[in-house]
């Protein structure tokens, strides 16, 4: 019995979960990332939050928009897997209501955010994956215990092991559009069957053997049929067009036809538009984009490589890397050495400078898992784990990576760097230089270093998990004033000098008492966290061992009856009890302490608040024209700062717009 309630943990879990969220009709999606179980709502009143988060595996919850993030810890996979077991077997008794959402108002940097998460986080891992076995291939490949296939070496005529280290580390990365469009159509509620049948054909192995089928050329662009294996814009574009064209088709279609049909055409329709309409797009930017890569390399004093270092990331993001390393790769030779293939490995390296300045400064410990996590890959040349998981998400890392590889470049290739052959990726790019004697090989370390130093400072510098109160207040208090100077120009001095000084009671209502109250508060909350991790990494612990003795004990099951109820005995007494009391007891302790300071913090905050919305009304009441309701969002955001950066409540849309300028028309006198 005791056997069987430790099995169905997950399930049990799910059972306290699913009546708190509304039941399974009451969202309409759901996967995972590294910490947490996703769930699209469909009606947000029907969600319990309180008591959500007191189940004791909750460790805290974070609503983005109608989606639901209940961050349960590393074991979030098996309960989202029980989840789909849950899903697959439920019979739906009742029609689910289509009544129309209002979703609120995002701003585009939300959306693209929201967007890149929804789409890249579920292949993650994949991608983590792929980079450490790349890297390891890497490694193999320089110490010769593997051979690398190439111009000279065909891939029949590799041994066994160099055989299945190449597949096994090539098809994460090389395939990776196959994952990308898959998940999109997911992200957008599609068939993620058709996503991946949709993601194969336009990555066809049978198109990547050749080098496409030329349509027609105009001047120097030839415009071709062929594969997008790893790109990221094709397959993204393919899995909207599916899921649209399937939605669409769906409302006109007879239901007698509709199974035979429906897929045919909208497979149809996303492959022929991708082959046919986005190819040849696309072949006309590449032949640009090549064009400019030519441009770069004659561009003297090094500049030309800066530039083309500092792009190089953001060529990744598009799929077009591809296009333009393919000729520098092909025209590298000891003969001709090649400066842009030379700085290329600089931009690379930089992303993980940045990830670990993220890293460093991060308190969140999912971020500080992921972005350490992420870095292993990037030494050996893999950043899409960090591009995605890292450094894309929070804009800033990637912009200062991209920076730090521009004035890496720029110095490297201005002292002589230039790649002689083709070589390894990420550190190991090294192999580029070694003909080129061993003063290219410190040029190529020195250009890495300081692209490193670069992007390291610029990052943990700049780059803020959170922003202070003070700031973000100041930051709502320039966009009020410009707000009121926008909307009546004739504003006098007077009103205009009242305004400010009503703005400046704001800032500072944050004395020098509340500051210290807030940074006490935000210190007791991290030795909170941390006491609270600690005590689930040893539950997580605990369950794994008897998890252990359990499957032990699966053995002697029926071979021998004694072993049997060892294992059993075993997984039933061991415990991290006294650990974990101890722990319990100093978090008892903390509790008792976080819970004066909060109440004097949430206190602090209401008292922000109500100033904030007497001030506002006060500035209403001088001009009729004034309508500032939804500048309390930015406000509320600005005070709740440290709760926002917690997860412990979610930041508010920014609802707060500067009226739109009317061109041709003067200030009136």
């Amino acid at each position: 019995m005791e056997k069987e309630i430790f099995k169905n943990k997950y399930s049990k879990q799910l059972d306290l979960i699913l009546p708190l969220v509304g039941g399974v009709e009451n969202f309409n999606n759901h996967y995972n990332c590294m910490t947490r179980l996703r769930m699209n709502i469909i009606d947000k009143e029907k969600v319990k939050i309180d008591q959500l988060t007191k189940l004791p595996f909750i460790k805290g919850s974070v609503w983005k928009g109608t989606e639901l993030q209940l961050i349960i810890g590393g074991e979030v996979y098996k309960l989202k897997d029980a989840l789909d077991v849950v899903i697959n077997g439920y019979v739906q008794s009742k029609t689910i209501s289509t009544t129309k959402e209002i979703i609120p108002q995002k701003s585009l940097k939300d959306k693209f955010i929201g967007s890149i998460s929804g789409v890249m986080v579920p292949i993650i891992p994949i991608l983590m994956a792929s980079g450490l076995l790349m890297g390891l291939r890497s490694i193999l490949v320089q110490t010769g215990a593997v051979v690398s296939p190439g111009r000279n070496v065909p891939i029949e005529s590799l041994d066994w092991l160099s055989a299945l280290f190449y597949i096994i580390s090539e098809v994460g990365i090389g395939f990776v559009g196959i994952f990308i469009c898959i998940s999109t159509v997911k992200f957008m509620g599609g068939n993620t069957i058709m996503g991946a049948f949709v993601g194969l054909a336009i990555a066809s192995p049978y198109l990547t053997w050749i080098s496409g089928y030329e349509l027609f050329n105009i001047w120097i662009i030839d415009f071709k049929i062929m594969a997008y294996k790893n790109q990221l814009l094709p397959h993204i574009i393919a899995g909207i067009i599916y899921v649209l064209s399937d939605n669409w088709i769906k409302k006109w279609m007879p239901t007698t036809v509709d199974i035979v049909f429906r897929p045919f055409l909208a497979f149809l329709v996303s492959v022929i538009s991708i082959f046919l309409i986005l190819g040849p797009i696309l072949s006309i930017i590449e032949s640009l984009v090549n064009q400019g890569v030519t441009w770069m390399g004659n561009f003297p004093y090094g500049i030309g490589a800066g530039i083309f270092a500092f792009l190089w990331q953001p060529l990744v993001l598009t799929g077009m890397h591809l296009a333009v390393a393919t000729p520098l790769i092909a025209t590298t030779t000891p003969e001709a050495p090649n400066v842009l293939y030379g700085v290329m490995q600089i931009a690379v390296l930089a992303q993980s400078a940045a990830a670990l300045a993220v890293a460093i400064k991060a308190q969140n410990p999912e971020v500080k898992q992921t972005a350490y996590g992420s870095i292993p890959a990037g030494l050996f040349g893999i950043t899409e784990p960090i591009i995605y998981g890292v450094n894309l998400p929070r804009i800033l890392p990637f912009v200062a990576a991209s920076i730090g590889a521009g004035v890496g470049g720029l110095v490297a290739a201005l002292s002589g760097l230039a790649a002689y052959t083709p070589g390894g990726a990420g550190l190991l790019a090294v192999t580029r230089y070694i003909s080129g004697g061993p003063d290219m090989i410190a040029l190529f370390f020195m250009g890495v270093g300081i692209a490193w130093a670069c992007s390291f400072i610029l990052t943990f510098v700049f780059y803020k998990e959170r922003q202070s109160e003070k700031h973000e207040i100041k930051k709502a208090n320039k966009l009020l004033i410009k707000y009121i100077k926008s909307i009546n120009v004739n504003l006098s001095k007077e009103s205009n000098t009242l305004f400010k000084n009503k703005l400046v009671l704001l800032e500072h209502f944050l004395t020098k008492q509340i500051l210290i109250l807030i940074k006490d508060f935000e210190k007791n909350l991290w030795k909170f966290l941390k006491l609270e991790i600690k005590k689930n990494h040893l539950k997580e612990k605990e369950e794994l061992i008897k998890s252990k003795f359990l499957k032990k004990s699966d053995k002697y099951i029926e071979k021998n009856k004694q072993k049997y109820n060892y294992f059993l005995k075993k997984s039933e007494q061991f415990n991290y009890n006294e650990k974990i009391h101890n722990i319990e007891t100093q978090i008892s302790k903390i509790l008792i302490e976080k819970k004066s300071k909060q109440y004097e913090y949430n206190k602090m905050q209401q008292n922000f608040l109500i100033l904030a919305e007497n001030i506002i009304n006060d500035i209403e009441k001088h001009n009729k024209n004034f309508v500032l309701d939804n500048i309390m969002n930015n406000y509320y955001n600005a005070i709740n700062s440290l709760y926002i950066s917690y997860k412990m409540t979610e930041r508010k849309d920014n609802l707060f717009e500067l009226p739109k300028k009317r061109w041709g028309k003067k200030h009136e006198k």
